[in-house]
Formats: C-alpha cells, sequence, structure tokens
C-alpha cells in the first residue's frame, strides 16, 4: 500500500496534479525512512521494494523527468541508493550526469555525495565510473577545477581519490592507465591553486583549467596572531579575506586539495617520471616565487591561524605531507627559503606538539585504549622525516662548495 503510488506510476498517469504530486511525495518519504532504517525488518523491507520492478523503473524515471521537481528527485536518489539493483550502471551514469551538470541545487549536491558514498564502498561501482570511457573522469575533473560550487569541488575530490586510490595498482586495466594520466595531468593545477600561484591573468587561466582569481599574496597573517578564540573571532576571520583567498575563506576545500595533491604523489608518482618537471614547471624560476617559499608561507598560515587548533593541525599535517612529496621527487639545491621553510616547521612543531598529543589521547579514548602504531600520524613524526630530508639536501650543498673552491685555486 506504500509503494502503490509509485508502482502504478500514478504521477505520470495524470500529469503530475497537485494532489497527485503530494501523495507521491508521502509515499517516496515513508519508503525513504523504510529503506534507512536499521533491523531485520528494514532489511526485509528492502528486498521487497528492491523486487518490485514497477516501482524502481518509475523511480528511475523521476531522475529523468523535467516536471517532477527536486524534492521528488531528492527523495529518489536517497531511496536507490540504499537498495540493490539489477541496473546499478544506469542509476550512477544518472547521478553523474545529475552532478557534472554545473547547476546550482541541492540534488546535485546530493548527487555528488551519493556518487562519492558508492565509489568508496564497492570496488564494482568505481569500476562503472572508470569503464564508461574517460568522460566521466574528465567531467569530474572540470568541477574540481572550474566549478563556482566549493561544496561540489570538494565532492568531485573525494570521488577521484577514491578512484585512484582503489584502482592505482591495477597496472594492466586501460581505464586505470588513463584515469592515471588524467590525474598526473590535474595534480599541478590543482598544486597551483592550493600554493596561491593565481592564475592572475586569462592566459593563465587558460592555461591551467581555473578560474581567474586574485593572488593570496597579500593574506594578513596578523590576523592569525589575536589572541580572542571566540566564535566572532574565527568567523571574523573566515570572512575577512580578500575576495579569490580560498585558502581563508573556504578552509575545508584547502584541505580536501592538499589531500588531493598528497594521494597523488604518493600513488601516481611512479606512474609518471616527467611529473616532478611539471610540478616545478608550476613556479615562476626565480628567488621571490620559489617552491620552498611559498612551502613556508603555507606553514606560516596555519602556524598562526585563528582557525581552531584541529582544522590547523590537519592543514600543517597535509602541508608537510606536500614538503615531503616535493623533496623526495624533485632534486632541490638549499638556499634561504629552504632555510626558512625548515625554522617554520620548527615552529609549527613546538606550537601543535601538545595539542596534537592531546589528540592522540582523544583518539585512543574513542578505540578504547588502543593507539594505532602509524609513524605518519603526529605531525611530529612528519616533521621528522621532512628536517631529514632537508639535512640531506643542506649536506649535499656543504659537500659541493670545497670542491668549487679547490677548483678555482687549481
Amino acid at each position: 500500500m506504500i509503494m502503490a503510488p509509485i508502482s502504478s506510476d500514478l504521477l505520470h498517469c495524470i500529469n503530475h496534479d497537485e494532489w497527485t504530486s503530494a501523495i507521491v511525495a508521502a509515499s517516496l518519504q515513508v519508503m525513504c525512512q523504510i529503506v534507512t532504517a536499521a533491523g531485520n525488518t528494514a532489511e526485509a523491507l528492502r528486498r521487497e521494494i528492491s523486487g518490485n520492478c514497477t516501482a524502481m523503473r518509475t523511480m528511475q524515471i523521476i531522475l529523468d523527468c523535467e516536471d517532477c521537481g527536486e524534492e521528488l528527485c531528492v527523495l529518489a536518489i536517497k531511496i536507490l541508493t540504499q537498495l540493490d539493483m539489477e541496473n546499478r550502471e544506469s542509476f550512477i551514469c544518472k547521478l553523474l550526469a545529475i552532478f557534472t551538470a554545473n547547476k546550482d541545487s541541492h540534488i546535485r549536491g546530493l548527487a555528488g555525495e551519493k556518487l562519492a558514498t558508492l565509489s568508496v564502498e564497492s570496488e564494482h561501482n568505481a569500476k562503472i565510473i572508470l569503464n564508461k570511457n574517460d568522460d566521466f573522469v574528465r567531467r569530474l575533473t572540470e568541477v574540481l577545477l572550474q566549478d563556482e560550487s566549493n561544496e561540489c569541488r570538494i565532492t568531485a575530490a573525494w570521488i577521484l581519490e577514491s578512484l585512484c586510490i582503489r584502482h592505482y595498482t591495477d597496472e594492466d586495466d586501460e581505464c586505470v592507465k588513463r584515469l592515471k594520466e588524467i590525474m598526473i595531468d590535474v595534480m599541478p593545477k590543482v598544486l597551483r591553486e592550493v600554493l596561491h600561484y593565481g592564475p592572475n591573468t586569462k592566459e593563465a587561466a587558460e592555461d591551467t583549467g581555473l578560474s581567474t582569481q586574485a593572488s593570496c599574496e597579500s593574506c594578513d597573517l596578523e590576523k592569525g596572531q589575536r589572541g580572542d578564540d571566540s566564535q566572532d573571532s574565527i568567523r571574523n576571520y573566515y570572512t575577512s579575506a580578500e575576495p579569490g583567498d580560498v585558502h581563508c575563506n573556504d578552509g575545508q576545500l584547502q584541505a580536501e586539495l592538499l589531500s588531493f595533491s598528497v594521494m597523488v604523489f604518493d600513488k601516481l608518482i611512479d606512474a609518471d617520471p616527467n611529473l616532478p618537471q611539471k610540478v616545478v614547471a608550476i613556479a615562476p624560476q626565480d628567488s621571490v616565487f620559489s617552491l620552498a617559499r611559498k612551502l613556508k608561507e603555507m606553514v606560516e598560515r596555519y602556524r598562526l591561524s585563528a582557525h581552531p587548533p584541529v582544522d590547523c593541525l590537519r592543514m600543517l599535517k597535509l602541508t608537510t605531507k606536500i614538503v615531503i612529496a616535493i623533496m623526495k621527487s624533485i632534486d632541490w639545491h638549499w638556499d634561504e627559503d629552504m632555510e626558512s621553510l625548515k625554522i617554520s616547521l620548527s615552529k609549527a612543531l613546538e606550537k601543535m606538539s601538545d595539542f596534537d598529543g592531546l589528540m592522540i589521547i582523544s583518539s585512543a579514548g574513542r578505540d578504547h585504549g588502543v593507539v594505532e602504531k602509524r609513524s605518519d600520524v603526529t605531525l611530529g613524526s612528519l616533521i621528522k622525516e621532512a628536517f631529514v630530508l632537508l639535512d640531506k639536501i643542506k649536506s649535499r650543498k656543504l659537500e659541493i662548495v670545497p670542491v668549487i673552491a679547490l677548483s678555482r685555486e687549481t
């Protein structure tokens, strides 16, 4: 009886009358509560709904129908995501089409959220996205780089990360090879934005595929030194940045872009020997805009930030991972910017070490006293690894200087 308005396709038979829309909406609302409930009874009801072919077909029609309205589409997506479907591929393709349509709406955000969930929970679901061809992956990267909605950009990063993490070991899969090629092409463009390189011109925007935005060189670090930790001061800090300053206006977006860059370095650095050169190419070759200086500015930004400590800690960990990844992949030469980077990392560790320890204790409490023994869970362990790499670079310089001096004397 609950499914009757859906299984009979009342909505389209009566041509979207007001009373039919209300009845169908009520039916979908109850079905949504059923499929998201826990317990054996709910599981049995999910199987019954999944077995009703006419009801499943009607919900698919709702997603394709321009007259059904957003509320009905949202409910249909929530229900279908929870059910076993014979034609899962068709549903995922529909979600992809909605999410990459670049039209701001609640249904678009929900479609992206469900896509991320489906791609993580099942390798089969992730394969559907990859195996269609590279068009869907390309469209996801367009959302990641160009979309006006930060929420959709974050979701696109989640989906792409899940695809790479699940499939980067399938070396012989042509779809995976194509995925790697696209991710390696995209990562320097993401890192360019992360490091505040712009783009500031139309030509730069066309070259990187990013929207033109103001440079963030003048981001005011003084705001991060205020002693007031009230919610008002934090809210003021979020809203006081210059236009285009994604780092200050949207911390979550910045975190996801950093996480995406770290993932590409970790998983795909061996897939393209030219990736280090592509990373170096994002930075103008002069001391003012060196990679080391940009990374140092990022460390200082989060060290002095008025954001909640848990957010700053996460951003500092991700930034340090980027430092490590770049130093491992690029043949750097020691200079004063690298010395400043090392000093900034040391100050960040001094400020955050106590809070980092508190977070470990808190995590242990949630895990019933069991702390995972992972070398990369603390900021201290990450900075220690970065210092080892920095010291190696510095020692190479010290070894080269006497050789040069002896050559000149000769």
